[in-house]
């Protein structure tokens, strides 16, 4: 609705910045991921809202994450590059949601180089029973070996879970690891698990 209203950066960047302030008045532990567009982060008008984002008394951007929204095609690789240096001079980190379904592609991870991949749940399903499935996550694990961390959602199962953790998968999340958190006011926030502490 707010794309046929032309209105989908302000609903995109006023849920940003309120989910940001929100979280960190509670005090929250840890760094929170943020789902964007890539077209909010390519407006012209980002520039403005992120320095009042940054200069929030509320929000430590140093803790956020901005995760690239699978949902859109990123149009404009060099003028994203440009925008992720400039997020990264300020302290903010950028992921890649999704990869492996609707517009999250290889070549968006090797062009933005994020410092967070986090696979599609497709990927976790069924993981200790497909060779191929397994075959790629290795692949992957060695590609982001250093650089990137790999993070796998949808984690379901424990023999899903034992196997990720043999390819050498640090970071996942799914309901066999922690379901989404009430906050005071019914919001809910996910739970990631880092798996080199366990």
């Amino acid at each position: 609705m707010a794309r046929k209203k032309k209105k989908l950066f302000e609903v995109d960047s006023e849920t940003l910045f309120h989910a940001a302030v929100e979280f960190f008045s509670l005090r929250q532990e840890g760094l929170l991921f943020l789902n964007v567009f890539p077209s909010t982060l390519l407006q012209r008008k980002f520039l403005n809202f992120f320095e009042k984002f940054l200069t929030h008394p509320a929000i430590w951007g140093k803790r956020v994450v901005l995760e690239i929204n699978e949902g859109e095609a990123v149009a404009e690789t060099k003028q994203m590059q440009q925008v992720i240096n400039y997020l990264r001079m300020n302290g903010v980190r950028v992921a890649i949601d999704d990869v492996g379904k609707g517009a999250a592609t290889l070549q968006n991870v090797i062009e933005l180089e994020p410092e967070y991949l986090k696979l599609d749940r497709y990927f976790a399903k069924g993981l200790s029973t497909s060779a191929n499935k397994q075959k790629l996550i290795g692949a992957l694990v060695e590609y982001c070996r250093n650089q990137t961390h790999l993070v796998l959602e949808g984690i379901e199962q424990p023999e899903d879970l034992a196997v990720a953790k043999l390819l050498g998968i640090q970071i996942a999340q799914g309901y066999l690891l922690g379901r989404p958190e009430e906050l005071i006011d019914q919001r809910c926030v996910t739970t990631q698990t880092d798996m080199s502490a366990n």
